[in-house]
């Protein structure tokens, strides 16, 4: 059973006034139902069967065939909101808050095969085809009950309409006719709806391999796995309507904005228009001012594959090696997230927000290398030791380059940005630089200087040039990480039975331990490179392109005469820590600390920091942990 609950009432002030009886501004949700405030409540079960049968024509051939049956049921009783029951969303779409998905059987069919190739076991080809099915997280069906326009309501004011709700300790003080005994009408809220025809998340998925004993006993191994989705998880803001125009320029994604005249700082005044019903001409019942309504449905386009190699050698007297590489690519629409507002909202886009397109997945690993060795020996007839290392060397992750600021009008800011390849692409305006830090402006020319020296030091901008940057795009640089691992085992016979008592220690990141400069990762200290400030009367994008600290003056304007502006200042100076080849455009362009762990035991942490001449270190760790 999944359950989510909100508070009777919420309110929050921005920012803190002077005196409490003059906000700023106020928020306020509240229950819309009588009788205290309401549960989310969604109770479900999935049921499966399955029967497998398997057949050998041959003593060195095996074929398994499997069948699975799944049924997802969903029990819960859900609220019917419906004022929306009457109106048309996008794409013609109807939203029914009280609908859920049907229940269906999903067949899962898989096939393997194992084969002794000589019969003599040191060749073997394996493999196997199959559907497989799982689950969603039960909160994304969770939230069409809590979020269905029926439970709960909420209004936001600002300036003056503001100052008429000072901070109150009573909850209720706001709250429209909190002893009433019918449910309020409710006008403003968000809607997150599953599709009735969404299906549970299958995937095919075929794996081949190849074991080869080589020379002195060494297992070599190929294997090739590929998945492709069936059904998986797509969301989408069906409250969201058709892009208004295109931007202009070289940049000419689908913009959500309606473009006025020029100001008088040569910017346009715009209008964002990204909701059907947003409450235009007074929100009411029939009229609701809805921020987004999400749906979930289904996609098949994404995929992964990946293709191992590795080596292995077990050594008389304990000792065993291990070495591996794994290359892999996964796309996926939307790589899910806490609630279903957040997956549509943090996935970033550069064409219509909606789009149901494919990209990197924020979970590959493109490359990886790990290897392995461990060495046992038992002795006195009662206790054993084994010492293990655990090596891996993997990118650090995955991220994208984004422009600050909502810059298509969608009320997001998710925007991938375009990469110029020269000053004509690109709209930089100047930055006024404050009196205290000695006036003057920082150029748009300037900035364009700068920027295009960024672009050029980055190993995936500068293959991006005159295309927009990928979500999930740039790839960390890598991390090399060695883990130890001693496991104590006291043992003795009971009857027949070998009874066994196990002791383990674990150092994770031991390489940090022994050395600062080892087991370190790197992440780009800003990727939201460029700055959205609006955009000219013909539709072309503005921006500016600020430092991480502004830019300092060398020497002050005078009368016609500009100033002359320094690059800012870094968080750090180049060291041998922080090689001057990472400072660029006035910053480094990585932050270093040592990878973050979960233990499981007694954890004693040595505390040991940088200082800011150099990266700031997380704590090593140290792990007891004790299993019978």
């Amino acid at each position: 059973m999944a359950t989510s609950s909100t508070p009777t009432a919420t309110r929050f002030r921005r920012p803190l006034p002077t005196s409490p009886a003059c906000p700023t501004a106020t928020s306020l949700q509240y229950s819309a139902l009588p009788g205290g405030f309401p549960f989310g409540v969604t109770k479900a079960a999935q049921f499966g069967l399955y029967a497998q049968d398997e057949w050998s024509p041959r003593n060195n051939l095996k074929v398994t065939i499997g069948l699975r049956g799944d049924v997802p049921v969903i029990f819960s009783d859900i609220e019917r909101n419906v004022n929306v029951a009457n109106l048309t969303f996008r794409n013609n779409v109807r939203i029914e808050t009280d609908r859920l998905p049907k229940s269906r059987v999903l067949l899962s069919p898989r096939i393997g095969v194992n084969w002794d190739v000589n019969d003599d076991r040191k060749t073997q080809v394996r493999g196997g085809t199959g559907i497989f099915t799982g689950r969603v997280p039960f909160v994304w069906i969770s939230n069409q009950a809590s979020n269905n326009g029926v439970q709960f309501g909420s209004f936001s004011r600002s300036g003056a309409a503001a100052a008429a709700n000072p901070f109150s300790p009573n909850v209720d003080a706001y709250r429209p006719n909190p002893n009433g005994s019918t449910p309020l009408a409710n006008t403003s809220y968000n809607l997150a709806v599953t599709d009735p025809n969404f299906k549970f998340p299958q995937v095919w998925r075929t794996n081949v391999a190849v074991d080869q004993e080589l020379l002195g006993g060494i297992i070599g191994t190929l294997e090739a796995l590929y998945t492709k989705d069936v059904n998986a998880v797509y969301h989408q803001n069906v409250n969201l309507p058709n892009p208004v125009r295109n931007a202009s320029g070289a940049d000419t994604r689908p913009i959500y904005y309606n473009i006025g005249a020029a100001g008088s700082n040569g910017l346009a005044a715009t209008t964002a228009n990204n909701r059907i019903y947003g409450g235009q001409g007074g929100a009411s019942t029939t009229n609701p001012n809805i921020s987004d309504a999400i749906l979930m449905t289904n996609t098949s386009k994404g995929y992964s594959y990946s293709i191992t190699g590795q080596l292995q050698k077990s050594f008389e007297g304990g000792l065993y090696l291990n070495a591996a590489y794994t290359y892999s690519d996964s796309r996926s629409v939307n790589d899910g997230g806490s609630i279903a507002q957040s997956i549509w909202r943090d996935r970033s886009v550069s064409g219509e927000t909606n789009a149901n397109v494919l990209s990197y997945s924020q979970f590959l690993i493109q490359h990886r290398v790990i290897a392995s060795a461990s060495y046992k020996r038992e002795y006195l007839g009662h206790l054993g030791t084994t010492l293990s290392l655990f090596f891996e060397a993997s990118p650090a992750g995955r991220y994208s380059y984004l422009y600050s600021g909502d810059m298509n009008g969608d009320s997001q800011s998710n925007d991938l940005i375009y990469v110029p390849r020269s000053q004509g692409d690109i709209l930089l305006r100047d930055i006024a630089i404050p009196a205290s830090q000695g006036g003057g402006v920082y150029t748009g020319a300037q900035q364009w200087a700068d920027l295009d020296k960024y672009i050029s030091q980055d190993p995936y901008l500068k293959t991006r040039r005159g295309e927009y940057a990928e979500r999930n795009g740039a790839a960390r640089p890598w991390q090399n990480r060695l883990d130890f691992r001693l496991l104590q085992d006291v043992f003795t016979n009971i009857g027949e039975n070998r009874n066994n008592l196990q002791l383990s220690l674990d150092i994770f990141n031991i390489g940090n331990l022994l050395n600062s400069n080892w087991g370190t990762f790197q992440t780009a200290n800003r990727t939201g490179l460029l700055s959205f400030a609006g955009y000219t009367a013909q539709g072309q994008p503005a921006f500016t392109y600020p430092y991480l600290t502004n830019p300092s003056i060398v020497t002050p304007a005078s009368g016609s005469t500009p100033a002359v502006v320094a690059p800012g200042k870094p968080w750090w100076k180049p060291t041998a820590r922080t090689p001057a080849a990472w400072v660029r455009a006035g910053r480094p362009r990585w932050a270093s600390a040592t990878s973050s762990t979960k233990l499981f035991g007694l954890i004693v942490a040595p505390e040991r920091a940088g200082s800011n001449s150099g990266p700031l270190f997380v704590p090593d760790c140290l792990a007891l942990a004790w299993f019978c």
